[in-house]
């Protein structure tokens, strides 16, 4: 996340950086939320705080933790032991 907000903080144009940082974060913040460890409202908004910093034109995001399925985080989440 902190990537994510120091990308959106400098730049000056939405372009490949600006879109993976979003991604990475929004993949957390799934991942926290099918974990039980957020609460969807509080995840959107932290994301929608996210977008708010950065420039104009980045795309809008889909709601977070409304997927189906266990909540299992993708591998490169898990602790490894």
């Amino acid at each position: 996340m902190r990537r994510a907000t120091d990308a959106l903080l400098v730049a000056e144009r939405s372009d490949e950086n600006t879109h993976e940082a979003l991604c990475e974060t929004r993949a957390i913040l799934h991942g926290l939320v099918r974990a039980a460890r957020w609460s969807q409202m509080r995840a959107e908004r932290l994301l929608a705080e996210l977008l708010a910093c950065g420039p104009e034109g980045l795309p809008a995001c889909a709601p977070i933790g409304v997927t189906r399925g266990p909540a299992v985080p993708p591998d490169w989440l898990r602790l490894r032991r």
